[in-house]
């Protein structure tokens, strides 16, 4: 992005141009709507506000030009039983239900927010749900709302399931080369009933399962510290101090920050007055 600036005390327009690069997470676009909502309303006005603080005394004049880079995305269903991966069922930090229809989303988010009511956890038929109702009661009373939605569960349609339940939001990674990939779908606000799911892949089938434990699933891929660590489902960074992440938390934007290169990790105030 290039931007022109302006003074605050002086308001005047400054030459030459100034530009950054935001380096923000991925966003999957279904519509027109959703290009304003995740990229302006979020993503840029997020970033312009960080490159005011860090300019003191300095202000956005106007936006001279900006650049997104965009991909294709291939929109993929969860559908009937994929076996878990030896190298992911030696962690024992995911759950994998044995369904045999193509309701594998449904009986993941039944499988994180409550207990079976008998027997084997990966049984479907253990939760005692009616898995081809729209809205689903939990044993612990709790309502699920699967309202305007079609399966196998496509990604793009889980921000349907959001926009239903108030109080859950979804996090879906890849699994490739026995290691977890980048988000397939990253929620745009963590809320209080938290799930994160795997979309496994296998010829044309896709499968999905519930993280039960994603610090055991995922600390030795991202670091040599073998205690807790804590994560932000808004931007899938880590803390190894459960304060600190919720600190985080609090002021999270969303926007996955980099560490500065040498040289370049220095801030600095011209105007003391």
């Amino acid at each position: 992005m290039r931007v022109q600036q302006i003074e605050t005390k002086m308001m005047v327009l400054q030459q030459p141009e100034k530009h950054f690069v935001s380096s923000s997470k991925m966003s999957l676009l279904c519509g027109s709507d959703d290009i304003n909502d995740a990229l302006v309303n979020h993503h840029i006005l997020s970033k312009m506000s960080e490159f005011q603080e860090r300019d003191s005394g300095w202000a956005l004049a106007k936006i001279l030009k900006l650049d997104i880079n965009t991909n294709k995305a291939k929109i993929t269903r969860g559908s009937l039983y994929i076996k878990t991966p030896n190298s992911l069922s030696k962690k024992n930090a995911c759950l994998n239900i044995r369904n045999n229809d193509e309701f594998c989303f449904k009986f993941a988010v039944v499988a994180a927010l409550g207990k079976p009511a008998m027997g084997d956890e990966t049984n479907p038929e253990a939760y005692n749900i009616n898995v081809r109702l729209e809205v689903i009661t939990l044993q612990s009373g709790m309502i699920v709302d699967f309202r305007g939605l079609s399966f196998p569960m496509a990604l793009k349609s889980i921000k349907i399931f959001e926009a239903n339940n108030e109080n859950i939001s979804v996090n879906v990674f890849g699994y490739e080369k026995k290691k977890i990939a980048r988000p397939y779908y990253l929620t745009r606000k963590e809320k209080c009933h938290h799930i994160n799911l795997i979309l496994l892949h296998e010829v044309d089938k896709y499968h999905y399962i519930w993280i039960k434990d994603f610090s055991r699933l995922i600390r030795s891929q991202l670091t040599n510290h073998h205690g807790a660590i804590y994560f932000c489902n808004g931007c899938v960074q880590h803390f190894t101090v459960k304060a600190v992440c919720d600190k985080h938390k609090e002021e999270c934007g969303g926007v996955v920050s980099e560490v500065p290169e040498p040289g370049n990790n220095i801030l600095k105030f011209k105007d003391y007055d």
